[in-house]
């Protein structure tokens, strides 16, 4: 239960910054393959965001 929380915590953050930074509280296109498509985009950018701070992480 208690990994669970985590998980779950771990991912409303990722979500959080969809809706803030990556502009995806609204979408402005139309059907599910393009929102998808933008949806996989911003998880991208999310990534890309987070990985300085994962590299300085592993070589510390």
């Amino acid at each position: 239960y208690a990994i669970s929380l985590r998980t779950r915590a771990w991912i409303e953050t990722h979500f959080g910054w969809l809706k803030a930074a990556a502009g995806m509280r609204q979408v402005k296109q139309r059907g599910l393959t393009k929102v998808e498509a933008l949806f996989q985009l911003a998880m991208a950018a999310s990534n890309l965001v987070r990985l300085p701070k994962l590299i300085a992480a592993g070589a510390a």
